[in-house]
């Protein structure tokens, strides 16, 4: 997968790669896929939607890149929402965050069945209890390990297969839905969670 990418390896938007066929959430570059693996598939940034709240953020985020697709992929191209295992499997405490992602997840499913005519794939990963963002800590993970019984390495491969997952698996599987294996799929959720009971 090559280096991980800093400010000056990636694309900051349609017109710092010409051609480019791709537009991937920006939640995959923030887990750190190496910037030759983002360029050998083709990738453009969609941009970011600010720091509004939870629903407004995660909707102006992909209306944003609406046009940026079709844009920079007039005759085809592949797109990479990152969405959560709280849109099949809502938690509670987190109303606004399922909601938008739902909300997210929705606007995908209909992309995909607006844009595939112009031959613009849409699909979805839906990742659950990465602990390596901004969004965890080690007193967080610990606390929230602790509200289960469990220490915070059982709490961090609390799932079917027992295995943590990284953003970085988040982001692999995200890049690689917009590159040839998956050229005869849309409208596809993937989920990347190591097996969550209330999913499966």
């Amino acid at each position: 997968m090559g280096q991980q990418p800093d400010a000056g390896d990636v694309a900051d938007g349609p017109q710092a790669l010409p051609g480019a066929q791709v537009c991937v959430d920006p939640d995959a570059l923030r887990a750190g896929v190496g910037a030759d693996r983002l360029q050998a598939c083709g990738y453009a940034r969609a941009p970011a939607g600010g720091h509004e709240q939870v629903v407004a953020a995660q909707l102006a985020t992909t209306l944003e890149g609406h046009d940026v697709v079709v844009a920079v992929a007039p005759r085809g191209g592949r797109v990479a929402v990152i969405g959560s295992k709280n849109v099949p499997a809502p938690g509670r405490g987190v109303a606004s965050y399922s909601a938008s992602k739902a909300a997210l997840q929705q606007l995908a499913r209909v992309a995909a069945l607006e844009w595939a005519a112009d031959g613009i794939r849409v699909n979805t990963v839906h990742p659950n209890a990465v602990f390596d963002t901004a969004l965890w800590n080690e007193e967080r993970i610990a606390a929230r390990a602790a509200a289960y019984g469990l220490t915070p390495d059982a709490y961090r491969r609390s799932n079917l297969l027992g295995v943590e997952v990284r953003s970085r698996d988040v982001a692999e599987v995200a890049v690689e839905l917009c590159c040839p294996l998956f050229s005869r799929t849309t409208g596809a959720q993937i989920p990347v969670d190591g097996g969550t009971e209330r999913v499966v």
